[in-house]
Order: structure tokens, then C-alpha cells, then sequence
């Protein structure tokens, strides 16, 4: 499934976990909310870790289909980055000015 990265939080949990949450959208469609939870001491958390990291909002994530239930992402499946944006780098939009040629 490809899913588009929307942001991340840090949480604590009812164990005293702090945790990380990873927030997507589908990708192509913009529908859809789906998330996981990373704990930084759990041994899934070196697959997510790149993510957690570098990813920024708009880059493009793929993980396998069996991974996701209902808007859950199972934390124990490899995520893959798929494009990683750089707002601070991307070019804008040229604006463009049309001018009618009028008699």
C-alpha cells in the first residue's frame, strides 16, 4: 500500500511508554487515516526508524497490504520510503500571467 506521510507525535502510553505515533494517508487517492505506534526500546523500531527520522510531510511510504488493518499499520512489517520530500529544496510553482490580446 502507498501512503503518504502526514506527521508524527510523541505520546505516552498507559505502561509509561513514550512512544512515537506515524500518521499517513493513501497516497494517491489523499483518503484515509492510518497510523502505528513505535516504542524507541522495542526491537520493531529499527524499521521504522529512517521514517521516524527523515521523512517530512508529502513523502511517499510503501508498506506490504497484509500490514494494515483497518487504519493500523502493524509496526512489525519493513516500511520503504518511496520519495522523500524536501519542502526546503522543492521548487514553487512559476506563477503564470496571460495576457488577452484584445482589438
Amino acid at each position: 500500500m502507498l501512503l503518504e506521510f502526514i506527521g508524527k507525535d510523541i505520546k505516552r502510553s498507559f505502561h509509561g511508554y513514550t512512544y512515537t505515533r506515524i500518521k499517513f494517508k493513501e497516497a494517491l487517492s489523499g483518503k484515509g487515516y492510518f497510523k502505528t505506534d513505535v516504542v524507541k526500546k522495542f526491537r520493531n523500531y529499527k524499521n521504522w526508524k529512517q521514517i521516524i527520522e527523515t521523512a517530512v510531510k508529502g513523502s511517499w511510504i510503501s508498506v506490504p497490504n497484509e500490514a494494515v488493518k483497518g487504519e493500523t499499520i502493524n509496526a512489525d512489517f519493513k516500511p520503504a520510503i518511496v520519495e522523500l520530500r524536501n519542502p526546503a529544496i522543492e521548487q514553487k510553482p512559476k506563477q503564470l500571467n496571460l495576457l488577452k490580446n484584445g482589438g
